[in-house]
């Protein structure tokens, strides 16, 4: 497997693999976001409400509130106090885009490294000026078919891939190949304005996984799981990681501005605390 955590074993949620939730355009993907939390789920109406006085859960529809919605990438605006998700985008229009199809880089001490970051640059510009035709939610779910090819047996010699819902099948790293051809050219642009060769460079040593998939993350983990054990090698970059940040000095907060943030926040608390008097279920009943 590639990627197990973002796959079925992981962060995600079955029952709403059917909702059809777009991304065409803002007012249908919010239209979708509003339907899914107004659809009832049979499953979760067998747990119930309540019991013994205490809620089990909110209700029984497939989405209890919005942010519940698990998908590759999400448009966000930061809400306003008692707006939702959904009317903080259509009051203010898309803000910044969540992007929650990534897994965590085990060899990286924040789980992030630069390379990836720069990744993230080029695929997002690439993606703002690629020739985005609309797409059915029986195209999203053809695409999903890819995804879970990809989070499932990337590494597998000879994976083909669907484009759209066509039968006509790809090779995975043709596919691949073909995407970086497009993503360098980014990169040259990016590296023209900021100098050197840091994007293209990014572009080489990710090339060089389709040709060879024991460089992945996958691969590298999992052989080092093989020699040394799932808790030998945790152990051991655990160790290797609390040496690192120990040693990291703390170049914008010190110990007293941690201090002074939690103070204001438990005062924060506190105010918010005493300023809510609507009962629990009052707050249902509104939003529901």
């Amino acid at each position: 497997a590639t990627s197990l955590r973002l796959s079925d074993l992981g962060y995600t949620n079955k029952s709403q693999s059917n909702l059809g939730i777009t991304f065409n355009d803002l007012h249908e993907y919010v239209a979708g976001l509003k339907r899914a939390i107004k659809t009832p789920s049979e499953e979760y109406a067998k747990i119930g409400l309540q019991k013994d006085g205490k809620y089990l859960q909110i209700n029984s529809n497939i989405l209890q509130i919005e942010n519940e919605l698990y998908a590759p990438i999400r448009p966000k605006r930061v809400t306003r106090r008692g707006e939702t998700p959904s009317d903080a985008l259509l009051r203010g229009g898309i803000e910044y885009i969540e992007v929650r199809s990534l897994d965590i880089n085990p060899f990286s001490p924040i789980g992030v490294d630069a390379q990836q970051v720069r990744f993230l640059d080029l695929f997002m510009v690439w993606c703002a000026l690629a020739d985005a035709p609309e797409m059915s939610s029986d195209e999203l779910l053809c695409t999903r078919t890819n995804w879970n090819r990809v989070i499932l047996e990337g590494r597998k010699p000879g994976l083909t891939l669907g484009i759209g819902c066509e039968s006509a099948q790809f090779p995975l790293a043709q596919v691949g190949k073909d995407l970086f051809r497009d993503l360098r050219r980014v990169a040259q642009t990016l590296d023209s304005i900021h100098g050197g060769q840091a994007y293209q460079q990014v572009c080489d040593e990710l090339l060089a996984c389709f040709d060879d998939p024991e460089l992945t993350f996958s691969a590298r983990i999992l052989r080092s799981m093989i020699e040394e054990g799932i808790g030998g090698t945790g152990r051991a970059l655990a160790d290797r990681y609390r040496t690192q940040l120990r040693e990291e000095p703390l170049e914008i907060l010190s110990e007293d501005d941690f201090i002074a943030e939690r103070d204001a926040s438990v005062a924060r608390q506190k105010k918010v605390e005493a300023e809510d008097s609507e009962p629990f279920e009052a707050l249902l009943a509104r939003h529901a």
